[in-house]
């Protein structure tokens, strides 16, 4: 049985980054303290942990003081940044370059809006932290759209930005812009600016996953649960190929799906660590097919 690793899963720049940081320092043997999950990955929020990595949620900041810590690489809000300073909180500031460029760009376009004529709309998951944080840069006045029903909610007569969260699907985006740009044909004199970020280490990845998932007989396709970028690909992998499976552990794996099998894909989120990969690989040539 031939099992071979997509190349381009594992950690993009952003992820490696943040959780090189946090490594340092708890090699150090130094406390530290993560809002929100490092990385959308159980397995690897586990090993974190057991190497002293405290993970809280931001409500717990209020009970934290003269402490460090870690802000992942979805970014935060302007008000965490306000209670750390209030409570002598030190930061580790591992929010990924290119969502700290978008929220510079929503700011700016906010700064330079008429809020009475304007409206900024961000393309993306509502309860994401990433969105969160970039709807935080502009007082949480953003019009958050996942699909068509969405679309509703942006009033027709203001001129709009549009944005988008930085690890949604290319597809989906231009779909929402054209629908978008439709609506406001309606209404002359509206203006509709479009700002495609999504990330390109994401949208580059999306035509290589489509060639991958057709080249194999069974695709286990490796994010968390929680992983917006996961759930993205694996909905690519499964439409191209209708034996993929997605699993979020090694234990997840069924012996029973590579009876018959000669070839084997395995592929992961941007947020599935390149040896929780390596894992699954083992995990499948151990396994005694018939």
């Amino acid at each position: 049985m031939n099992i071979e690793i997509e190349k381009s899963s594992g950690f993009c720049f952003g992820v490696s980054k943040v959780i090189q940081m946090a490594e340092e320092i708890l090699d150090k043997g130094d406390k530290l303290y993560c809002l929100g999950e490092i990385v959308h990955n159980e397995e690897e929020v586990n090993r974190l942990a057991e190497k002293g990595m405290i993970f809280i949620e931001k409500e717990d900041l209020l009970k934290l003081k003269d402490e460090t810590v870690l802000i992942r690489a979805h970014g935060e809000p302007p008000s965490t940044y306000e209670i750390c300073e209030e409570r002598n909180i030190s930061i580790i500031d591992g929010t990924c370059p290119i969502v700290n460029a978008l929220q510079k760009q929503i700011r700016n376009s906010y700064k330079n809006s008429d809020t009475q004529n304007d409206q900024i709309v961000i393309y993306g998951k509502t309860s994401h932290p990433e969105v969160k944080a970039l709807n935080g840069q502009i007082n949480n006045s953003a019009v958050i759209i996942r699909n068509s029903e969405d679309i509703k909610k942006i009033n027709p007569e203001k001129n709009l930005t549009l944005f988008s969260q930085t690890t949604m699907d290319s597809e989906g985006f231009t779909e929402m812009e054209n629908q978008i740009r439709g609506n406001a044909k309606e209404h002359p004199g509206v203006k509709v600016e479009v700002k495609n970020t999504i990330c390109k280490h994401i949208s580059h990845r999306q035509p290589g996953i489509v060639d991958f998932a057709q080249s194999y007989d069974i695709l286990i396709f490796v994010a968390g649960r929680n992983s917006s970028n996961g759930k993205i690909l694996f909905d690519i992998c499964k439409k191209e190929n209708d034996n993929s499976k997605f699993i979020s552990e090694v234990d997840q794996l069924k012996e029973e799906w590579f009876d018959s099998v000669a070839n084997v894909g395995i592929a992961g989120a941007t947020s599935t660590p390149a040896w929780v990969l390596k894992l699954v690989k083992e995990r499948i040539e151990s396994f005694k097919i018939i």
